[in-house]
């Protein structure tokens, strides 16, 4: 079988040439300093951390761009200088991870005048021949070289690499500086596609963010700072109640068998897709029977949720929810889009927080009763067709942010499929 990749740039073939790990490189030294012995302020010598290898930085790390901590000490320091200091294409192993994702590594670029060391839990190597920048970085992390490490790895609960596991592995490469040049070329793309959508999502959801603020009035205010022009007057200020309804029905008859929970993250949605399994009781008889367009209010907090969420179903036509959940349908009183931004804002969070029972909290939940959660106040635009305007607003900014993450998963996926079979 030849040393081939399955997928190929075009012009460029011939069989790959493989060495061994002991023949591509030598190993180069490292230090132990833990992060509290690092700052981001100054000093004489960057260190490169495994933490940072395995999730902050990516195959390559661009000194111009990335932002290395400083070791603080620095008599300690001079001990690595010249001795231990990296260079551009040296690469730098984490040989320690909680998962099968120790052994990641990131090559070095423009390290210009920087002094650099390797830190904590790493293996820093230099290799003995030349290659094209940033085509070891992608290589070493494509499935073709990981997959040889993955016999190799130590531990249960931490995962840990030996440098004599590397010596157990082969690197394979295109003898044509030419052809390792265009491959680094092709992921730097991709990664730059990537970078770009990334920032897209994150411009958007600031945007959201700030319009969220805006377009809604401020606690003790009836009007917001921001309003579509032709619309005038005092917001009123109503309890749920007034468009509220609880729904109370039992699912007594089966009429459905999709337990579904509520995620803070992606609203009512089936246990199987959120948990990869049911947790649901087998018999789902008991469960409130939730259907399509009604409400349901999930009393557990969670990271930038300390009051729960509100969330409409919207991706089934019914579900088994937990009657730990307060599920509620709206009148048409009430624009039901409108609601749902709303309860986006923080602006009820006080509400609740005077009705839970002293901000007791029960098992992750807020101890806050049904009836309780209907009184709460909220703050409605005096016309629906102002009310249909805000959520329209929210709308097209939310499919635009599901369309720009559609793309970045694309993206990340094409990268993938492509790290698996440009490389052997």
């Amino acid at each position: 079988m030849k040393n081939e990749p399955k997928i190929r740039i075009k012009g460029f073939e011939g069989e790959w040439k493989k060495l061994s790990f002991s023949e591509t490189f030598t190993f180069l030294r490292n230090n132990s300093l833990s992060r509290a012995e690092l700052n981001y302020k100054g000093g004489l010598v960057k260190n490169i951390h495994y933490g940072d290898v395995l999730i902050k930085f990516s195959e390559i790390i661009d000194v111009n761009k990335e932002t290395l901590p400083f070791i603080s000490d620095n008599e300690i320091s001079k001990r690595f200088i010249p001795n231990a200091i990296l260079k551009d294409r040296d690469i730098v192993f984490s040989d320690a991870a909680e998962d099968e994702t120790v052994g990641k590594c990131s090559e070095l670029l423009n390290v210009g005048i920087n002094k650099i060391v390797s830190g904590l839990h790493t293996v820093p190597c230099r290799p003995f021949i030349e290659f094209a920048n940033c085509y070891l970085g992608f290589y070493l992390n494509s499935k073709a070289y990981h997959d040889q490490l993955l016999p190799l790895i130590q531990g249960t609960k931490i995962s840990s690499l030996s440098k004599a596991a590397f010596l157990n592995t082969n690197v394979s490469y295109p003898l044509s500086i030419s052809e390792q040049r265009a491959i680094a070329t092709y992921f730097r793309h991709i990664d730059s596609l990537i970078e770009t959508a990334d920032k897209k999502i994150a411009s958007l959801k600031q945007v959201k963010e700030a319009s969220l603020q805006s377009m809604f009035p401020k606690e003790g205010l009836k009007v917001p700072e921001v309003r579509f022009k032709g619309f005038e007057g005092e917001w009123k200020t109503s309890k749920l109640s007034t468009f509220a309804k609880r729904v109370t029905r039992k699912n007594g008859n089966l009429e459905t068998e999709l337990p579904v929970t509520i995620s803070s993250q992606d609203g009512i949605i089936a246990q199987t897709q959120f948990f990869n399994s049911v947790v649901a009781s087998s018999n789902l008889r008991g469960y409130y029977l939730i259907k399509k367009g009604e409400f349901a209010y999930n009393k557990s907090y969670s990271n930038g949720y300390p009051y729960g969420s509100v969330k409409r179903l919207e991706k089934y036509d019914m579900g088994a929810l937990s009657t730990l959940y307060i599920v509620f349908a709206l009148s048409k009183d009430i624009d039901h889009d409108y609601v749902i931004y709303f309860f986006k804002t923080m602006l009820w969070h006080n509400e609740v927080a005077m009705r839970a029972a002293e901000g007791a909290r029960n098992h992750g939940l807020l101890n806050i009763g049904a009836d309780d959660f209907l009184d709460i106040q909220i703050i409605v635009p005096p016309t629906l067709s102002e009310q249909r305007k805000i959520a329209s607003f929210f709308d097209h900014l939310d499919k635009q942010i599901a369309i720009a993450q559609q793309r970045l998963d694309l993206l990340r996926r094409i990268k993938s499929a492509c790290l698996d079979e440009m490389f052997v």
